[in-house]
């Protein structure tokens, strides 16, 4: 953890624009010593977070800074694209409408749009979910290969939430292949008693699924019944965000 700190320590130098920083000048303003600054450096420089000067000796930020900046430019333009869809979905339903994706092993809602109803849930926005008891997280692990589902599924578990979680990796395969082939799933008080979800699969200009629109909201007014008879809209709209994101091909 304390090496992790320094290394952050040096990175949070390198915050102002076209900033340039010798190693003297990182021990003198981070107050390590020059040999642990000079290994985090050359470290850094290896994997592209740092790129060096040659002749002065002096490192700035490297290209691999530039590949998460782009990533952020694309989580916002999609956020601003869909957001727009979103909002006229939610209206027409009358509840909550939610944008995830994956972040790892797990989700993290993006954006919320929240309905009107007095009865109705906190935003989850920034928090990360889990894959196998979602509506949105099932969505994408139904695009993994048999190697990476399982090590996904293993790492993190897939402990008992609800009386209806499903556990059992078969069990959880088949549901699977069914949201494989159609396109949407359903979360059935999986995570939470109270709470229901049913979730399309949004895709990118290359077919690839890059997000997964979900609406949301409590079991007493969101029956398994209601949930089938929302899968056309919430197909129509997560296709009209897939069309918005440059994907041509139909679903």
């Amino acid at each position: 953890m304390k090496t992790v700190k320094k290394v952050i320590a040096i990175l949070e130098e390198f915050e102002k624009p076209l900033v340039e920083l010798s190693i003297s000048d990182l021990v003198e303003i981070s107050g390590l010593n020059s040999s642990t600054v000079y290994r985090i450096c050359s470290e850094l420089e290896q994997k592209g977070y740092l790129l060096k000067d040659g002749t002065r000796g002096k490192y700035r930020l490297g290209h691999r800074f530039i590949k998460y900046y782009n990533s952020m430019n694309e989580l916002n333009h999609l956020k601003q694209v869909a957001l727009v869809f979103m909002q006229k979905f939610s209206k027409e339903i009358n509840e909550s409408v939610t944008l995830s994706v994956q972040v790892g092993s797990e989700i993290t809602d993006i954006a919320c749009v929240v309905s009107s109803h007095k009865l109705q849930l906190l935003s989850r926005e920034g928090e990360n979910l889990p894959l196998y008891c979602t509506s949105a997280g099932k969505i994408f692990l139904s695009q993994m290969d048999s190697e990476s589902l399982n090590r996904v599924l293993r790492i993190k578990g897939v402990p008992v939430l609800t009386m209806n979680t499903i556990t059992d990796f078969n069990l959880l395969n088949k549901e699977l292949a069914i949201i494989r082939r159609e396109g949407i799933s359903f979360d059935d008080e999986e995570f939470e008693l109270g709470i229901r979800s049913v979730a399309a699969q949004i895709k990118g200009t290359d077919g690839s699924v890059i997000a997964a629109l979900a609406v949301i909201g409590p079991s007493i007014r969101i029956s398994v019944q209601k949930m089938r008879a929302l899968i056309p809209a919430i197909k129509s709209c997560a296709q009209e965000i897939s069309k918005a994101m440059r994907y041509q091909d139909k679903y």
